[in-house]
């Protein structure tokens, strides 16, 4: 894809241009580059792929070409991350889980080359893998994972289109690069911008019973404007106004009310750090709210158990395999806690709706 080989060079030209200001030393100015030249390599990997997929290869050639693209594809998200972390922008500009093809790449890799032949997903379940080799057709192959839960058998097959996952890489990551350019830029520029103010009314509003939902498309009209992004950009900021404003849309009640003024919260300090690289005397400000006191007695619980049945560490990543069965053995383990039952029944309430976005919400409170 020639947009991202031109942006790439763009943003190398831009790190050795601006080193010194950039970097906080010769390191991570290095694990930069090393991101980057690892990105070169993904594209003449992504080449070859494209080059032989369709060829009548020599047995075992196929498999060999799959194993290094899910590899490939595995290291160059990872970089991607590297890139954000070494340039003071951590997660910022990079919200990869958002885009379904690629967020379940990791899942995929693990299953079919990572571990096939032992998957460990949790605490009492193994389950292993099967490539389908004969039916390597075209870009697509076909798995199937397999777990063994309450001495039952379990069976799920996933069909795989390599070409479009190949897309969607491409497509991410070139926007991550030209929107980490775009706020360079705007650092070595000095544009200031004050949209974490903007947050701070949204909360102040919504504190005083105000949805106050032409504000936050202010918000987003603003955001999107200044980086040059697509309103169907993944960016994180836009993906936090997103769940903004779905939480807007739900039923009112204390826990709905507590997971939107913390995501408002989660927003905030995402605009503030950005903000804070450009005025480094910007004041943190936002209204105090209290914490819900059943999550808060739910998510003690979790952190003191010893014997725990399910793994918390996934609670917010609704595209685990086993996301589902984790959140419904979470809730029958502590079925005699009274303290938490009625925050536990509106759980699973949401689990049986099966909404992403409200998991996420409810698993990333939880998850320690």
């Amino acid at each position: 894809m020639e947009d991202h080989r031109l942006i790439l060079e763009q943003f190398q030209s831009i790190l050795k241009k601006e080193r010194t200001t950039l970097f906080k030393n010769d390191f991570q100015y290095q694990m930069t580059q090393e991101s980057c030249d690892t990105l070169l390599n993904m594209r003449k990997l992504i080449a070859g792929y494209e080059h032989l997929y369709t060829e009548p290869l020599k047995e075992g050639s196929k498999v060999l070409l799959l194993f290094g693209l899910l590899q490939g594809l595995f290291v160059a998200i990872d970089c991607l991350y590297t890139i954000g972390r070494s340039t003071s922008l951590d997660k910022m500009m990079i919200n990869i889980n958002q885009n379904s093809a690629l967020r379940e790449i990791k899942y995929i890799r693990n299953d079919v080359v990572g571990h096939p032949s032992y998957r460990y997903y949790d605490d009492n379940v193994v389950g292993f893998c099967e490539l389908d080799i004969e039916n390597l057709v075209d870009d697509v192959f076909v798995y199937r994972s397999v777990v063994y839960v309450n001495d039952v058998i379990q069976e799920t097959t996933h069909r795989v289109k390599m070409l479009d996952v190949i897309q969607q890489y491409y497509q991410e990551s070139t926007d991550v690069l030209t929107q980490t350019i775009q706020f360079f830029n705007m650092k070595h520029n000095r544009v200031e911008f004050h949209l974490s103010e903007k947050v701070s009314q949204l909360a102040d509003d919504f504190m005083e019973g105000q949805k106050n939902n032409e504000l936050l498309q202010s918000i987003d009209d603003y955001f999107t404007k200044g980086f040059y992004l697509a309103k169907d950009s993944h960016h994180r900021v836009l993906w936090r106004t997103r769940l903004i404003r779905y939480l807007f849309n739900q039923a009112k009640n204390a826990y709905i009310d507590y997971l939107t003024i913390l995501e408002m919260y989660k927003l905030y300090c995402l605009l503030y750090q950005l903000e804070k690289q450009i005025n480094p005397t910007c004041q943190f400000q936002f209204v105090r709210f209290t914490p819900n006191p059943e999550f808060v007695l739910l998510k003690n619980l979790i952190k003191k158990t010893k014997n725990k049945q399910y793994d918390p560490s996934f609670l917010h990543d609704n595209a685990h395999p086993l996301h589902q069965r984790n959140f419904e053995i979470l809730l029958k383990q502590y079925e005699n806690h009274t303290a938490t039952a009625n925050l536990r029944q509106w759980i699973q309430d949401k689990l049986l709706e099966n909404n992403r976005d409200m998991m996420y919400l409810i698993g990333s409170e939880l998850k320690i």
